[in-house]
């Protein structure tokens, strides 16, 4: 891989190149309809079979160790004209990409 294809590369492509790979991150506890996520300086990661923090936790910093596990969700827009209510993320106007990766710490344990 040359230098210019890898600086050309999103945080969303080097997450999904890191699909199955154990990695350690610390971020602050919040809680997303999905479920709980730590938003870390790389983005956000959802972790796998925790519903949601302590009320105690949320904000709070914590260093998670887990397994990478990427999805691709497609971005769906409301159009209530043709009944479509969207509760999923809708597509921003300046792209044109169909779908948004969601990374996920499956096997996770706190530190």
């Amino acid at each position: 891989m040359n230098s210019c294809t890898s600086t050309s590369k999103t945080v969303e492509d080097k997450k999904s190149d890191m699909n199955g790979k154990e990695i350690t991150v610390t971020g602050k506890a919040q809680n997303h309809k999905d479920g709980a996520t730590l938003h870390t300086s790389d983005g956000v990661y959802y972790l796998e079979g925790l519903h949601s923090w302590k009320d105690e936790e949320i904000d709070k910093d914590f260093t998670i160790t887990g397994t990478v596990k990427t999805e691709k969700r497609e971005y769906v827009n409301s159009d209530p004209e043709k009944g479509i209510i969207s509760q999923g993320v809708p597509q921003p106007e300046n792209t044109k990409e169909k779908y948004y990766t969601v990374t996920w710490l499956v096997n996770w344990k706190k530190k």
